[in-house]
């Protein structure tokens, strides 16, 4: 493609470009943050890994594309995941529809929604308040929600374990 007379790479090429460059949690987190902001689709980051198959660092590429086509929507969501695999949590479900509102994490036989805060989407007041809310709606209506924070996830994992343990251990008491 050639901008102004020069020879530039579409948006997609480049993205998957920083893979081969940088480290694979940065390269994570800026296409994250495009995927996020809407500046690029994970579509389109496909069919670029498609007609650059053979290009240097496209293998980095690849595991970063599947990674966003998964059904976490940021990478603290891909964090958590592998937290709940490391210490064998299970009887989740992943982006499901709850009383109207789609959570992150459900535990439907246990009534627990999870929501994970990652700083990018979480930032704006208007999407914290709305997730507030809902955290609010779900636990008058039985819900057990819980929230977890990037940093947390990143930093306390201990904690964050002990913490959601310690509410599948009480839901479980109620049957």
């Amino acid at each position: 493609m050639v901008t102004r007379g020069v020879s530039v790479t579409r948006k997609a090429l480049t993205l998957l470009q920083l893979a081969s460059v940088l480290a694979i949690d940065e390269a994570i987190t800026i296409i994250d943050r495009a995927v996020q902001t809407e500046r690029i689709r994970v579509r389109e980051l496909r069919a670029s890994l498609g007609r650059n198959s053979g290009a240097h660092g496209m293998r980095q590429a690849r595991a970063l594309v599947a990674a966003a086509e998964d059904d976490s929507e940021s990478e603290a969501e891909r964090l958590f995941v592998r937290m709940l695999t490391k210490h064998r949590i299970t009887g989740w479900v992943q982006q499901q529809w709850t009383n109207g509102v789609r959570m992150d994490f459900v535990w439907p036989e246990l009534g627990i929604v999870v929501s994970v805060h990652g700083w990018m989407f979480h930032r704006r007041y208007d999407r914290w308040d709305r997730d507030l809310r809902t955290a609010d709606m779900l636990g008058l209506v039985g819900f057990l929600p819980l929230s977890f924070p990037w940093k947390r996830l990143r930093f306390e994992e201990e904690s964050v374990i002990r913490e959601l343990a310690a509410a599948i251990e009480s839901r479980e008491s109620f049957d």
